[in-house]
């Protein structure tokens, strides 16, 4: 799974994503948690086949945990 900035067109690891926002408290838990809610409260714009989404390991629906 590649996640892009599509700002500057680079590669984006979930190293990177957690790093830049340390002072923000992000639960990896290998599902979409609250993802257009978290990154749209961390300022990222990150594309992911044309939804903004937090880095999971395991896809799943992006709809199943949407608040």
């Amino acid at each position: 799974m590649r996640v892009m900035d599509y700002r500057q067109g680079n590669e984006v690891s979930p190293e990177d994503i957690v790093a830049d926002n340390a002072d923000v408290n992000v639960e990896v838990t290998g599902k979409w948690s609250h993802s257009t809610v978290v990154t749209g409260f961390l300022g990222l714009d990150y594309l992911f086949f044309g939804k903004i989404v937090l880095f999971s390991p395991d896809p799943v629906n992006l709809n199943d945990e949407m608040v």
